[in-house]
């Protein structure tokens, strides 16, 4: 399923390194790179008295033209222990931002998620909507973004879960030094079928950068189902140390 899935992001970025010529020709000639590519890797392996292996990839992948930027992402995580496989997570992803002027854009996402562990096979979110920047001050930069989707969840042990969402996202960056920052992700997904089914993610990271293409990130991740597949918790929490590869 990695495999699968690591192949897909990449077939996917290669093909929009391809449309890009053929929409934007003179984006090709910019001096400035028009895309950039992270990839992130975290690893934990005990043995003795107990035995747990614990690995993480995610991929990020973003295009720029004169006024649309797309981003795919990918991401995969497992853990085992002797008694077993303990935690899967499997997600991809794109996002399109069309600009409107300076600080306005419109948005358009579409998301795939699979967690047995959660109580899920397949999550697909989609939303389109309206995206600000708020705040854009040389250490400092908050955005914004609001509109609606559609989710679908279709759960192992209990029926499809399927309804209508408002979607609300703000991200706030500071930069301590050249070197190092600070970003706080929130989203709220509000379900319109059941006001107390909402999803709540938020990501609380630090990053430094170690040489030009070598970054050290740091995170916690909190991801909330309100009414959550039976047999799960409503909270998922990660605290990750991992290496980024970034160009």
């Amino acid at each position: 399923m990695l495999k699968k899935m690591l192949f897909t992001v990449g077939a996917a970025g290669f093909f929009c390194v391809r449309l890009s010529f053929s929409e934007d020709i003179t984006a090709s000639t910019s001096t400035v790179k028009p895309w950039k590519n992270s990839t992130e890797m975290s690893a934990v392996n005990t043995t003795g008295n107990s035995r747990t292996t614990a690995t993480s990839v995610k991929e990020s992948f973003t295009y720029s033209w004169a006024r649309t930027v797309l981003g795919l992402t990918g991401s995969a995580l497992g853990s085992s222990e002797r008694s077993g496989t303990t935690a899967e997570d499997y997600s991809a992803g794109q996002k399109v931002d069309y600009k409107l002027t300076v600080l306005d854009y419109v948005y358009e996402l579409f998301n795939w998620e699979s967690n047995r562990f959660a109580g899920f096979r397949h999550q697909y979110n989609s939303s389109i909507g309206y995206g600000r920047k708020l705040l854009t001050l040389p250490h400092d930069a908050l955005n914004a973004e609001i509109g609606g989707g559609y989710l679908n969840e279709q759960r192992i042990d209990a029926p499809r879960n399927d309804f209508a969402t408002g979607r609300a996202y703000m991200k706030y960056t500071h930069v301590f030094t050249p070197a190092s920052n600070f970003s706080q992700d929130v989203e709220y997904i509000h379900n319109f079928a059941s006001i107390n089914g909402y999803h709540l993610n938020t990501e609380t990271a630090l990053t430094a950068i170690l040489t030009s293409h070598l970054l050290l990130k740091t995170s916690y991740t909190w991801n909330r189902i309100n009414e959550p597949a039976p047999g799960a918790g409503k909270d998922d929490t990660r605290l990750t140390a991992a290496l980024v590869i970034s160009y």
